[in-house]
């Protein structure tokens, strides 16, 4: 046949087989535990399909725990710092391989607080991000890892703002009660630029950025912070309004926030629940990003443990298969029972937990010893009573 035409069947010919598409299983009914919030324009937003290491993973990867830098969420990459409160260069590693993809210089940064004003890795591991105040009145600095070349110096003379990468070619840099920019990358064009209404916790655990990099949660500054704002990014709007619910007398402080890796459900790290008359406990609390309705509130099962502390970059990190979560960077809580059901115990400084990270649906990376960081699997289900 002539090109772009089709050669008719002939009658000879027998006609291929049908081929039986299996129907999808619909998913599954939510049980709503509250109403919807009188304004809600967010939805679900998920991104790549995340891909697990392989299931004999091993290495050591030489680390200090204190300068270890991750993208929020499930990811392939970690860089690490040279040097300790502040550093001067960052390696950047396959966390499926183990494998050394190269090394950035050039720039100070300090590690006190790495998880707002950076440095910050973007999802791909390409981008390293930080505020320099130096520069032109102050703005985002953006370099290329593995290139090791300068990509972009982004004007934001507001001052420090929060550091995030919605997705690998773009990002935002937000102050509260000032506003925030957008930019793309490589080549640093404004894609938007907004207002934000409220003055937010800056702690990097509560600004989280949706899988699909269309959405930014943050919880509201005060004591505690009763509510959670999202932010369309797409829009430059707000998207919606969470109220954490009451889990006892009081309201309770909301440590950290973290959406599901399929971009369906957001979560609150809460704590402040009354769990005696003279005792408080934590808790989480998930919200369906496409109603905005509650969907899951429990206090947390702890066997001895002690007060969990939010703090560090990501307080709450979600398995990939939705089911259960890291907290505190240290407690693998079962999302059925809400038990915790596994103690990662990172070796080094006081801080060293904070670096460990969620990897696998079983697995984890931890400090071993200060100086190196290992994958290792954790239970995820509740001994039988």
């Amino acid at each position: 046949p002539e090109p772009g035409l089709t050669e008719p069947t002939r009658p000879d010919t027998p006609s291929p087989p049908t081929v039986s598409t299996p129907t999808p299983e619909p998913p599954a009914k939510k049980n709503f535990l509250g109403p919807a919030p009188t304004f809600w324009t967010a939805k679900a937003d998920p991104g790549a399909r995340f891909e697990a290491p392989p299931a004999n993973l091993a290495y050591r990867l030489p680390a200090v725990p204190s300068s270890v830098l991750y993208p929020q969420g499930p990811t392939r990459f970690a860089a690490t710092g040279r040097g300790k409160a502040t550093i001067d260069a960052v390696v950047l590693y396959d966390l499926h391989t183990g494998e050394n993809l190269g090394t950035a210089d050039g720039f100070r940064a300090s590690m006190d607080s790495p998880f707002n004003t950076g440095p910050v890795i973007s999802p791909d591991g390409t981008y390293l991000g930080l505020y320099n105040s130096s520069a032109g009145g102050g703005g985002v600095a953006v370099g290329n890892v593995k290139t090791k070349k300068p990509v972009a110096l982004l004007p934001f003379p507001e001052g420090e703002p929060v550091i995030r990468f919605p997705t690998a070619d773009r990002v935002l840099a937000v102050r509260a009660k000032s506003g925030a920019r957008l930019w793309s990358l490589p080549d640093g064009d404004l894609i938007r630029e907004f207002a934000f209404q409220d003055d937010f916790a800056r702690d990097g655990g509560t600004v989280p950025v949706s899988p699909g990099g269309r959405f930014v949660a943050f919880g509201t500054d005060g004591s505690p912070p009763e509510t959670i704002v999202l932010y369309d990014l797409e829009a430059g709007t707000e998207a919606g309004r969470l109220k954490p619910p009451k889990l006892g007398r009081a309201d309770v402080l909301v440590n950290g926030l973290a959406f599901s890796p399929d971009g369906t459900e957001l979560a609150a790290f809460v704590s402040g629940i009354p769990t005696g008359a003279f005792s408080v406990g934590e808790g989480v609390v998930v919200w369906d990003l496409d109603t905005g309705r509650l969907v899951d509130q429990q206090a947390i099962v702890k066997n001895g443990q002690g007060q969990l502390i939010g703090i560090g970059p990501e307080p709450l990190q979600w398995f990939p298969d939705g089911q259960g979560w890291l907290v505190a960077h240290q407690y693998v809580v079962d999302r059925k029972s809400a038990k915790i059901v596994h103690h990662v115990k990172a070796e080094g400084d006081t801080f060293a937990f904070q670096a460990t990270k969620v990897i696998a649906d079983d697995r984890v990376l931890r400090a071993v010893g200060g100086t190196a960081l290992v994958p290792e699997k954790v239970v995820r289900r509740p001994v039988a009573d």
